[in-house]
């Protein structure tokens, strides 16, 4: 059958990063349309330069799904230029629930965040709500494709709604437990879990907390009976190593965007999964 689409449509949906790029493949599945993934799992959203290929993928695109300034600020012009297509927590963000960036109240930051936290998808319910309002774009951008696309999101919600009561109740017994992260990415996860979140070390995760910001820690641990330190894959834990190891302290990395999992379909199901298994292992040691 000919498609009722050009040769020159490339019926393609360019996705910056790999967590909104797994849930986006899942609403295309067995549809004319195919996801890219724009930038790979060890490129850092927050500061990068567009390649070439990369602004041919983006010119091509039927449509252009990110997670907005706050994470990825140097798209910010690019997608200002494109916004007919574009598909941003603008469009998008009455389905979720939305954080601002938490006050980090414990320890002195080289900055802080302003606006709202965009790491919207460690939540489950908020994943689903992506996909749905997802889902509802796609059947506007191709009505033929309508009902296969709001098939491909029930059945995401589907299994998010079973495995998210799976994982509330591995971590059910631990949600009295303490615990500090060196960067604060992860209220949407601590959140639905009801997590004891306690404080962040650092705005910026790649500068080492000085001897001011070691001493309230110490103090805080100890206050608080701290038991475990998170810190994601993708920045050095040197900073505070010594540290771990002279408080003797479960230590687990927390990843929010995937970095060290294969991009596709399965990232968002392995990135959860794995993030609640570091939790609960360090919880229960």
């Amino acid at each position: 059958m000919i498609s009722v689409f050009s040769i020159a449509d490339t019926n393609s949906v360019v996705v910056t990063i790999a967590p909104l790029h797994s849930m986006t493949s899942a609403v295309l599945k067995e549809s004319r349309y195919h996801a890219e993934l724009l930038l790979n799992t060890g490129a850092s959203p927050h500061d990068f330069q567009l390649k070439p290929s990369q602004r041919r993928q983006l010119e091509q695109a039927d449509l252009i799904v990110w997670a907005g300034p706050n994470l990825e600020s140097s798209l910010v012009r690019i997608m200002s230029q494109k916004q007919d297509k574009v598909f941003g927590l603008q469009e998008y963000g009455s389905a979720l629930t939305i954080f601002p960036f938490r006050v980090n109240h414990e320890f002195e930051a080289d900055h802080e965040h302003n606006g709202s936290d965009p790491h919207f998808w460690l939540s489950p319910e908020n994943a689903i709500g992506f996909v749905n309002a997802l889902a509802d774009r796609m059947a506007r951008l191709d009505p033929d494709e309508r009902e296969l696309f709001l098939n491909n999101a029930r059945q995401f919600a589907t299994r998010m709604q079973d495995k998210a009561r799976v994982w509330k109740q591995q971590l059910a017994p631990y949600h009295e437990v303490p615990f500090i992260v060196l960067h604060d990415g992860f209220q949407y996860m601590d959140h639905f879990f009801d997590l004891n979140f306690v404080a962040a070390i650092s705005v910026n995760p790649q500068l080492a907390p000085g001897l001011k910001t070691i001493h309230r820690i110490n103090d805080l641990v100890a206050s608080q009976q701290i038991r475990c330190v998170f810190a994601e894959p993708q920045y050095s834990q040197a900073p505070i190593r010594h540290f771990i190891e002279q408080q003797h302290l479960g230590f687990y990395t927390l990843d929010a965007i995937g970095y060290q999992i294969e991009p596709g379909p399965e990232l968002i199901w392995q990135l959860m999964e794995q993030n609640v298994q570091h939790l609960t292992s360090c919880f229960s040691g």
